[in-house]
C-alpha cells in the first residue's frame, strides 16, 4: 500500500459501487451520503473509504462482479465515475477547507482485487469534514452514473 506515492501514475478516473437506486437521484447522480462513511483500519490508523481505479475496463468487470451473497451482487445498481483531477484539487488544498486532507492510495497488492484503492483519511477526522468533502466529491469531482 502506498499513500501518496507520486511515482505511481494514477488512472484519470475512478469508480464506486452503487448498491440500490436509494443511492442515486433521478437516476443521474449519486448522493454525497454514500461517502459518509468511511470504514477504520486498525492496521494503517487511518479511515478508508474503497474506490477502484480505472486503470482499464478490466475494473468495471471486477466491480460489477463482486458478490454480497453466493447469488447476490454486491453492487445491484452499477456505478458512478469519477475524475481523479477534479477530486485531486478538493482534497489536496486544505488549507481551502481547514479540514485534514485525504490523500490517494493505490492498493495494488490486494490479490482479489488489482484495481482497489482509498480515499484515506486521518483517524480523527470530524464527521462534519467527512461530509464537506462528501459534497464537494458528488459536486465537483462526480462525472456519470452508469446503471445496468
Amino acid at each position: 500500500m502506498s499513500l501518496i506515492d507520486y511515482s505511481i501514475q494514477y488512472p484519470d478516473q475512478f469508480i464506486h459501487g452503487i448498491h440500490t437506486e436509494n443511492n442515486v437521484v433521478n437516476d443521474k447522480r449519486i448522493k454525497a451520503e454514500v461517502f459518509f462513511n468511511p470504514k477504520f483500519n486498525i492496521e494503517s490508523g487511518y479511515k478508508e473509504f474503497s474506490i477502484n481505479w480505472m486503470d482499464n475496463p478490466g475494473a468495471i468487470d471486477q466491480l460489477l462482479n463482486q458478490k454480497k451473497d453466493v447469488d447476490k451482487r454486491r453492487f445491484e445498481y452499477g456505478y458512478a465515475v469519477f475524475n481523479r483531477k477534479k477530486m485531486k484539487e478538493i482534497l489536496f488544498y486544505d488549507e481551502l477547507f481547514g479540514i485534514n486532507r485525504a490523500p490517494l492510495e493505490k492498493d495494488d497488492l490486494n490479490d482479489e482485487n488489482i484495481y482497489h484503492g482509498n480515499i484515506i483519511y486521518n483517524k480523527d477526522i470530524s464527521r462534519d469534514d467527512i461530509k464537506l468533502i462528501a459534497f464537494c466529491l458528488v459536486g465537483v469531482s462526480f462525472e456519470e452514473v452508469i446503471s445496468r
